[in-house]
């Protein structure tokens, strides 16, 4: 049995994948300190720039709530991210942990909220035509302006006439 076992009673199962997977939530908690008042268990081993933890599971590294989260739910589904829902990148507590896609990430996210907010607010496009009435259409959920379409449109049809 590894050591520190007997200080997790019931975690460490004899045999099969789950007791790889609870040999490394042991390695884990030698990595990470647990916020009373937040409840997040920040890591504390190796970060990338961004923030997000690593852990080398003794063939790869991989980003250490991935690792939290399947231990303690199972495998991610494809093409999913990990949500931090107390929206710190150290923290791997899997309860503040949700698979979502890409795009709700993104929404939910300071990064998303950074780069959503400024477009939702723009009024006018960069030509200064408005962004509302028959001005405005959208195609797979961006605004475009209709006025800006044709001179496009315009511009394309002369230099192809030889004006």
């Amino acid at each position: 049995m590894a050591r520190g076992a007997e200080a997790l009673p019931g975690l460490l199962p004899v045999m099969g994948e789950k007791a790889q997977s609870s040999l490394t939530f042991l390695r884990m908690t030698q990595k990470m300190t647990i916020n009373i008042e937040t409840g997040c268990w920040d890591w504390i081993g190796a970060k990338q720039s961004n923030g997000y933890g690593r852990l080398w599971d003794g063939k790869k590294s991989s980003y250490a709530h991935r690792v939290s989260y399947e231990i303690f739910y199972g495998a991610i589904g494809n093409k999913l991210d990990i949500d931090h829902l107390c929206r710190n990148r150290c923290c791997v507590n899997p309860l503040h942990l949700e698979p979502v896609t890409r795009s709700l990430n993104l929404k939910r996210g300071d990064a998303g909220e950074n780069i959503a907010r400024p477009l939702r607010e723009k009024t006018h496009c960069p030509k200064g035509h408005p962004y509302f009435g028959e001005n405005l259409t959208t195609r797979n959920g961006r605004r475009h302006c209709k006025a800006c379409a044709r001179i496009r449109y315009h511009n394309t049809k002369d230099h192809h006439n030889g004006k």
